[in-house]
């Protein structure tokens, strides 16, 4: 064996041949062969290393083009799995490949695409060599949902490849683009349909659903006169269930973080510890990745409503923290994790606030926010229109309601109808539970209701107000005082102390508004509308019911003058009557009450007999005292003051007291030793006393206990503060308290109008405490009164006890033994039984008597025996030409020694009366006793010329 070693061209060609080479031709024959073989071997080395340089070209530029595409490749097994992912993965959905790889293709698809992307990647996976093109949405690392364009080609039967390639583009603008044109058309659609600001709101936050999704949401208008946003929608997730969140359309003052939406712009807050990782990771890296808390105007109306560039001072993340200026809306169980504000502009007018937010961390970015923005602004014009649509309604429904109101005022005759009128027109306007009107007269410090209506077992009733007679509470006050006040109480809230409440005080209103009503600059009254249900009202409700009220101001104003000009004719009418009746009227009881006096004188009278004249005087003493109260009610009868010691006055009533009382009723007296002189009328006085005894009486049918005590009285401003009438200085007090049935509110604000009874007919004249109260007023006192149905009432009187007090007081002691004389009278009397009994009693006396039956007859009996006359006693009013004034006059004017004393049952001509006593005539009120009649004469003879 020969072994042979030749090298051509870098080639070495190694023979073995058995037997060994001996001819030069075959060694050349075989060189030959040789050098052939390695010419082809070299080509052959020179071509394959050209295609590998090729080969290494086209692999690099394919991994240049894989690898920088902005389209993403994937590669799946048979089973769906991940095999490769380009790079590109990183920048479009936020992993490397290397945590993509060996995941399923499916994951993080959005749920909604799920079921039809899984349906065309099995059947991708089933047929090989086959084409599937899908669009759906994969939730970027972030959290945010981005839309893709993928096209699936199964080469799983490809030996190179073995796989199936997935190439998918991110199509998330142009398919918020499209969303966003689809979902602006249709919104211009639906809001130009729409006719109240709620059902816009509805189309906006399905808009905003359609756009960016979210969990919670709300919109708000924005009234920049009042300052105040108005509800109008809001929706939560509640129960895995989107709800309607119960909202009163009433304005409020703005949140915090809806003042820096107002002044600020549109305001993103993403919370959770991605936004501390993505802030500390740096502005650029925040925005990129959607992650980081916007505070200030980011979309101004210098950027045309485009997002400006965001600097690293206007990220804050919020690191979880809670933001005081957010207020919870829904389920305040849970917070939301993104949010984003919007204002909604119409031009350069901010009309309202847009939010839509989600429990999802980082559900939003930037992006999102100038989505929401643009929405935002798409709506305002149309939220604008129906919302100056909805105020002009409102309008229109309040001028119609005004301009009713107007027209039932001016056909209406009393306050209380017109309270009615008003109170019906707030209801038309906004609807209530409770109401009240009251009026109020500055110069009593008095309120007086007009109507006081509560809802009480789902039945609306009138009901007492308990401010009626009284002070106004410290609301009233602050009302009249600063002007229209509206109360939204909340769950925990507690009553207002000022509040008075008023019917159903079991539960309390929570939604009240308070105005004044006005005449001109006056404030006349109030006027309060309240609801049991949270935030009914809202301010633009209190502009209009204070407009309510001033409408109806100048109306009820002149029905209260109206009322006041017919109870002032009542009044004079009430007087008129009494002195029309008083004059016969006295004359009978004076006839009455003189004969049994003098039948009384006697002492041959049995017992039965004087017994039935005491019943006779006892009854003429209780028509005389009924003729005293009219008068004293209308002020007829003059007021005959003296300084005396009320504690007198009491002991001497105290004995016709015990009489009237009964044995069932015990009468206690608490008088201190020494009392503060007053200047009174005794005998008014006693009728005061009379009256409030017959009063506590009948209230006390089966007896108790009356009592009347006295005390003085220092009166300070701050009792002057809460009592209406009180006024500082030094006083007498007369407190009579029974423990009777008492009254109830209603009876007390009535208590002293003229001919308001509550006794059946025939038992009460309506007159007693209302000439009580007239009585007090003409000694410038005042009477309070305090009462409860069951408890007993009580009378406190106050009279004046000013500082230059006289020396001394006169006692009331026993009276003194009335003298007579044998002067000569001339009696002037119409009336022939009264005429007669006057004669028949000065005559008893030792007087001479002439008598005439009027002016003319007088005139004759002058003329005859002028002289011999001491004394005229003429009646004032008188049949003829001449009266008794003018009579006595003329008399005098002949002979001005000629003493006068007039009689009279009433008194018309009160001038008429002052000139007469100026001259020194004297005045005996009739009905009077025999005593009393001797003894006024023997005063007018005896005293000195003009003295009474």
């Amino acid at each position: 064996m020969q072994f042979v070693a030749i090298a051509v061209g870098g080639v070495v060609i190694h023979l073995l041949y058995p037997n060994p080479i001996r001819s030069v031709k075959t060694i050349l024959s075989l060189s030959a062969a040789v050098f052939a073989m390695a010419e082809i071997l070299y080509r052959v080395r020179r071509q394959r290393e050209r295609t590998d340089a090729t080969l290494r070209e086209n692999e690099q530029r394919f991994r240049a083009l894989i690898e920088n595409s902005s389209d993403g490749i994937v590669l799946l097994n048979a089973e769906g799995t991940l095999l490769y992912a380009s790079p590109s993965i990183t920048r479009m959905l936020g992993y490397s490949s290397a945590e993509v790889v060996g995941t399923k293709a499916l994951t993080h698809v959005h749920e909604a695409d799920l079921p039809s992307v899984a349906e065309q990647l099995e059947s991708l996976l089933a047929k090989p060599g086959a084409t599937v093109t899908a669009q759906f949405r994969r939730r970027h690392r972030n959290g945010a949902w981005l839309w893709f364009d993928a096209i699936g080609t199964n080469l799983l039967n490809e030996p190179s490849v073995h796989a199936v390639v997935v190439n998918y583009r991110d199509i998330t603008e142009r398919k918020r683009a499209e969303i966003r044109i689809h979902a602006f058309s249709r919104l211009a659609q639906k809001l130009a349909a729409a006719t109240t600001p709620r059902e816009a709101a509805r189309i906006i936050l399905d808009c905003a659903q359609d756009l960016l999704g979210w969990d919670a949401g709300f919109l708000h208008l924005y009234d920049k006169t009042a300052e105040v946003t108005v509800p109008i929608l809001t929706i939560d997730v509640i129960d895995g269930r989107k709800v309607e969140v119960p909202e009163s359309l009433i304005g409020v003052k703005p949140t915090p973080m809806s003042r820096r939406v107002l002044s600020e712009g549109p305001q993103l807050i993403l919370r959770g510890p991605r936004s501390a990782e993505l802030n500390a990771a740096g502005s650029e890296k925040a925005e990129r990745a959607s992650g980081l808390s916007l505070h200030g105007s980011v979309l101004s109306q210098s950027s045309g409503g485009k997002m400006p560039p965001v600097s690293g001072d206007r990220i804050s993340a919020e690191c979880g923290r809670s933001e005081p200026d957010l207020t919870p809306i829904g389920n305040t169980a849970r917070r939301s994790a993104s949010l984003m504000f919007v204002p909604i502009l119409d031009g350069g007018r901010t009309v309202g606030i847009l939010s839509v937010q989600s429990y999802a961390a980082e559900a939003y970015r930037a992006e999102d926010l100038e989505t929401l923005q643009t929405l935002a602004n798409h709506c305002a014009g149309a939220m604008a229109r129906i919302q100056e649509a909805a105020e002009r309604q409102q309008s229109e429904i309040r001028t119609a309601a005004l301009s009713k109101l107007a027209y039932r005022l001016s056909a209406t005759n009393t306050p209380k109808d017109a309270a009615r009128i008003i109170v019906d027109t707030a209801q038309e306007l906004f609807g209530w539970d409770a109401c009240a009107l009251d009026v109020f007269a500055a110069g009593q410090n008095l309120v007086q209701s007009l109507i006081s209506i509560d809802t009480i077992d789902g039945r609306r009733v009138n009901v007492p107000d308990p401010l009626t007679g009284k002070p106004p509470s410290p609301m009233m006050r602050r009302v009249i005082e600063r002007g229209a006040e509206l109360i939204l109480r909340g769950d925990s809230e507690e009553a207002p102390l000022e509040f008075t409440g008023f019917g159903d005080t079991s539960r309390r209103s929570a939604s009240l508004m308070f105005v004044p009503i006005r005449n001109g600059e006056a404030v006349i009254g109030s006027l309060t509308i309240q609801s049991y249900r949270p935030k009914a009202y809202q301010p633009r409700d209190l502009m209009t019911l204070q407009a309510l009220a001033d409408h109806c101001g100048g109306a009820l104003e002149r029905l209260n003058l109206e009322t006041q000009l017919r109870h002032s004719q009542k009044l004079e009418a009430v007087g008129q009557l009494s002195a029309g009746v008083a004059h016969d009227f006295n004359n009978i009881l004076t006839i009455i009450q003189g004969h049994v006096d003098l039948l009384l004188a006697k002492t041959a009278l049995d017992a039965e007999a004087r017994e039935s004249l005491a019943e006779v005087a006892v009854a003429a003493e209780r028509a005389a005292n009924l003729t005293a109260q009219l008068l004293a009610f209308s002020r007829k009868r003059r007021m005959q003051p003296r300084w005396l010691d009320l504690a007198d006055v009491v002991a001497r009533a105290s004995q016709m007291v015990c009489g009237l009382l009964g044995e069932t009723i015990a009468l206690q007296l608490i008088c201190p030793r020494r009392l503060p002189p007053i200047h009174a009328d005794a005998t008014l006085l006693e009728h005061v006393i009379i009256n409030l005894a017959l009063n506590a009486r009948d209230a006390m049918p089966k007896g108790g206990n009356f009592t009347i005590e006295l005390a003085a009285a220092e009166i300070d401003e701050a009792y002057v503060h809460g009592n209406r009438e009180a006024r500082p200085g030094r006083f007498v007090r007369m407190t009579v308290t029974d423990t009777g049935c008492g009254m109830e509110q209603e009876t007390l604000a009535k208590l002293f109008e003229p001919f308001f009874t509550t006794k059946d007919v025939g038992k009460g004249s309506g007159l007693g405490l209302a000439s009580v109260y007239g009585i007090i007023k003409q000694h410038q006192g005042w009477i309070e009164v305090e009462s409860r149905l069951g408890f007993g009432t009580s009378f406190r009187i106050y009279f004046p006890s000013p500082d230059d007090l006289p020396q001394s007081v006169p006692s009331a002691g026993s009276p003194e033994q009335v003298k007579g004389g044998t002067e000569t009278v001339l009696i002037v009397e119409d009336e022939p039984s009264v005429r007669a009994l006057l004669a028949r009693v000065l005559g008893t006396y030792g007087y001479r008597v002439l008598e005439a039956g009027n002016g003319r007859e007088a005139l004759e009996v002058w003329r005859s025996q002028s002289d011999q006359i001491d004394l005229l006693l003429t009646d004032l009013i008188i049949p003829g030409e001449l009266s008794g004034i003018e009579l006595a006059r003329m008399l005098k004017a002949e002979s001005p020694r000629l003493k006068v004393l007039h009689t009279s049952g009433h008194r018309t001509d009160l001038k008429a009366r002052n000139s007469a006593l100026s001259e020194g005539a004297g005045l005996l009120s009739k009905p009077f006793n025999p005593p009393t009649l001797a003894a006024m004469v023997r005063k007018c003879l005896d005293a000195e010329p003009h003295s009474v």
